[in-house]
């Protein structure tokens, strides 16, 4: 299990042109399938974070996502949840009260997270309008946000939003375990 991990990890922070051009999953607030294409003459490109509703350090990071969505309108925000051992009623109500902006996927056989080698939550991915992955890793570089120093994301975000290359490719992801 151990080597499992540190491959996912790896396959995630290195493998930056093995993503389809579309996702598809249930959106978690209305049990509808919906698809995602990371292709796109309107956006820059799309956020996909993993999220649990139980780990505190996807729930310190919650905040954040959500003002990330507000500022930066020329990207799409897509959020993942994969943890099997979460109830999904409750998983539903949690972001219901914390009023996401944004799409949230039930991945319920955590077939996104195997797709994007994601590990933990909250782990974010950015891929541009062309559907190669910019980023991959922790949005910030501590589980707690207000104590984060270095927002990872958010820079990546501001260099696709320019036109650029992001300064920083991949960070380590910090958090909880995605339970499958």
């Amino acid at each position: 299990m151990y080597l499992l991990l540190i491959f996912s990890f790896f396959i995630s922070a290195n493998c930056f042109s093995a993503l389809p051009v579309n996702i598809v999953g249930k959106n978690l607030m209305t049990s509808q399938e919906t698809k995602v294409s990371f292709l796109s003459n309107e956006k820059k490109g799309t956020v996909v974070f993993f999220l649990s509703t139980t780990c505190p350090c996807s729930i310190t990071h919650f905040e954040h996502f959500k003002d990330l969505a507000n500022r930066f309108k020329n990207i799409e925000f897509v959020g993942i949840h994969s943890n099997n051992l979460e109830n999904l009623a409750d998983a539903r109500e949690v972001f219901k009260q914390q009023k996401a902006n944004f799409l949230i996927l039930q991945d319920e056989k955590s077939t996104l997270a195997n797709l994007f080698g994601a590990v933990k939550t909250p782990q974010s991915y950015l891929v541009d309008s062309k559907g190669q992955l910019q980023f991959a890793g922790g949005p910030t570089n501590s589980s707690n946000f207000k104590k984060s120093s270095k927002k990872y994301l958010e820079d990546a975000l501001l260099s696709i939003s320019q036109g650029k290359i992001p300064d920083i490719s991949k960070s380590r992801p910090l958090g909880c375990s995605i339970s499958r």
